[in-house]
C-alpha cells in the first residue's frame, strides 16, 4: 500500500510537467561535493531538494532537505518530482533507490574515490546530464591548475623541510575518529605536504593513547564549522593531559577543519583548503593559528 501511494504521488506530480527532454532539469543532490560541484557548473536554479551534508554555499540550506546522504527518503525525493537524483556510491539505503528507479526516476552514482580521475569523469558526467559540458571542462581544467599550484609549493618548501606528522580526528566528545588511508582526508594531508601518521584504512577509533604514541606534529579536527577556539583545544586537553605532550600541542598545531569537505568525494573547495594547510604544515605567512597557552 506504501508503495501504491508513493508511485501515485510521483505520477500525479509529473502530470503537471512536461517530460524531461523539453523541460529544466529537476534535481536532487545527494552529497555535499557534488552538490558544490553542481553549483559551481552554473546549474543551482536545477536543484530542487539536497541532502543534509550539502551545507555550501549557505544559500543552498534553504532548499528542501531529502534526508542523510546514506539514509535517503524515498517519499521526501519522490515528492519533489525529482527528474534526476544524483550521489555517489555512499547515496542510499539501497530499497529507497529501488523504489526511486522504479518510479522511472534517473538515478546517477558518481564516484567518490579521492583522485582526480574521478574528478574529471564526475564533472564530465554532470556536465552531459546539466547540459553543461564545455563548463564542466573548464571547471576541470581550473580545479586541476590551482592543485598544480598547490604542489609547486610543496616541493619549494619541502626543500628545506621534513613533511609534518599530521592526523585527522573527527569527534571529541565520546571517543576519536580517525582518517586513514584512501580517504578523502587522507588525499588532502598528502597534497598540502603532510604525512598522514595513520596506517589503517578508512575512519577508525583511535584511542588517545594510541594518538600520543604517534607523536603527530599537526592535528586536525573535523567539525561542523572548521573552526576551533582557545576554550575548545583547551577541554580537549584538560579531558587528556598526555595530548598536551604531542608536538602539535606543544607548538600550536592544532587547528579546525570544515567536516563539509570530506563528505562525497572531492568538492571545489579542496584547492583552498590545501593551500591553507600548506601554509599551517610549513609555517608560512599570513597564517593564524590558534594558542593554548
Amino acid at each position: 500500500m506504501r508503495k501504491y501511494w508513493l508511485v501515485l504521488l510521483f505520477s500525479v506530480g509529473m502530470a503537471c510537467y512536461a517530460s524531461a527532454e523539453e523541460t529544466q532539469p529537476r534535481v536532487v543532490s545527494a552529497g555535499g561535493a557534488i552538490t558544490e560541484w553542481i553549483v559551481a557548473l552554473g546549474a543551482e536554479n536545477d536543484l530542487v531538494g539536497v541532502d543534509t551534508t550539502s551545507l555550501y554555499p549557505e544559500r543552498i540550506r534553504k532548499l528542501p532537505k531529502v534526508g542523510y546522504q546514506r539514509q535517503l527518503s524515498a517519499e521526501g525525493v519522490a515528492s519533489l518530482k525529482p527528474t534526476l537524483v544524483v550521489g555517489t556510491s555512499e547515496m542510499g539505503p539501497e530499497t529507497a533507490i529501488k523504489q526511486l528507479n522504479d518510479l522511472g526516476i534517473r538515478v546517477e552514482t558518481l564516484s567518490n574515490t579521492a583522485d582526480f580521475k574521478a574528478v574529471a569523469d564526475n564533472l564530465t558526467t554532470l556536465g552531459k546530464l546539466l547540459n553543461k559540458e564545455e563548463q564542466a571542462k573548464q571547471l576541470y581544467q581550473s580545479y586541476h591548475a590551482k592543485f598544480d599550484q598547490v604542489d609547486q609549493l610543496v616541493k619549494k618548501v619541502q626543500g628545506q623541510n621534513k613533511p609534518p606528522k599530521v592526523i585527522l580526528v573527527m569527534g571529541l566528545q565520546g571517543g576519536l575518529l580517525a582518517a586513514g588511508r584512501g580517504t578523502t582526508s587522507d588525499w588532502l594531508i598528502k597534497q598540502a605536504g603532510g604525512e598522514n601518521v595513520v596506517s589503517f584504512d578508512g575512519y577508525k577509533s583511535i584511542s588517545s593513547e594510541a594518538l600520543l604514541a604517534l607523536k603527530p606534529d599537526v592535528i586536525i579536527i573535523a567539525n561542523r564549522t572548521g573552526r576551533l577556539n582557545d576554550e575548545a583545544i583547551k577541554k580537549m586537553v584538560d579531558a587528556d593531559p598526555s595530548l598536551a605532550l604531542t608536538n602539535a600541542v606543544k607548538n600550536n598545531k592544532v587547528i579546525g577543519l570544515d567536516a563539509s569537505l570530506l563528505v562525497a568525494g572531492l568538492g571545489p573547495r579542496l584547492s583552498d583548503e590545501a593551500l591553507r594547510l600548506v601554509a599551517v604544515f610549513y609555517n608560512l605567512p599570513s597564517v593564524q593559528t590558534v594558542s593554548v597557552n
